[in-house]
């Protein structure tokens, strides 16, 4: 029992048990983690750890006046955190998480400000749901490939991977000035990735 109780401790000095929350707020895109402030997980972890270790001693606590055998008082305070931080996530954090971003956002609405978003660049470029023709450049505005959009990879610090699926025919718009032209000329909607590191701009017809 002392050897478990030593485990958790060491899970709580390192942040390990509030995992479940930011993994849950990562994957939900309510907090994101870019290379220049990756020092901030480790804040978020440690706040969820401690919220979760509170939450388990007092189950401990609460255990200890039922007919339950002192040998899983430790077991079931366990299990019931792991539930109940699930639970807190989507009732509680994520709902105080939207209130913060909404302040702050009408904050900087006053300052005339652009509005904050927890997402990436690139989950905000290719957030859509239906397919979406996408023409890829390089800086010298040669084309890489072009197709209807596909998969692509939304952990942020994984390579840039996607799957297009070709046109069934040839397109003059394959041609970047051609495109260009297109896009202004027919007053069409279109966004415009830009990957400084892969060196591509990626056209993304809405």
């Amino acid at each position: 029992m002392d050897t478990l109780t030593s485990l958790i401790n060491q899970l709580v000095t390192s942040g390990g048990i509030g995992f479940i929350n930011l993994f849950l707020l990562i994957r939900l895109d309510y907090i994101n983690f870019s290379k220049e402030n990756k020092e901030d997980k480790y804040l978020y972890l440690l706040f969820f750890s401690i919220v979760n270790y509170s939450i388990y001693l007092l189950i401990v606590e609460i255990s200890k006046y039922f007919s339950l055998p002192i040998e899983l008082h430790i077991p079931v305070a366990i299990f019931l955190v792991l539930i109940l931080s699930i639970i807190f996530t989507l009732i509680l954090w994520i709902p105080l998480i939207k209130i913060l971003f909404k302040r702050v956002n009408d904050y900087r609405g006053k300052d005339k400000r652009s509005s904050y978003d927890s997402r990436s660049i690139k989950k905000i470029a290719f957030s859509f749901k239906e397919n979406k023709a996408i023409f890829i450049f390089d800086f010298d505005n040669k084309l890489i490939f072009s197709g209807i959009s596909g998969w692509f990879s939304d952990i942020d610090e994984a390579d840039f991977e996607f799957i297009l699926y070709p046109f069934n025919e040839s397109t003059e718009l394959d041609n970047y000035d051609t495109l260009i032209k297109y896009i202004s000329t027919e007053n069409i909607d279109a966004d415009v990735y830009i990957n400084i590191d892969k060196k591509i701009k990626v056209i993304i017809i809405n």
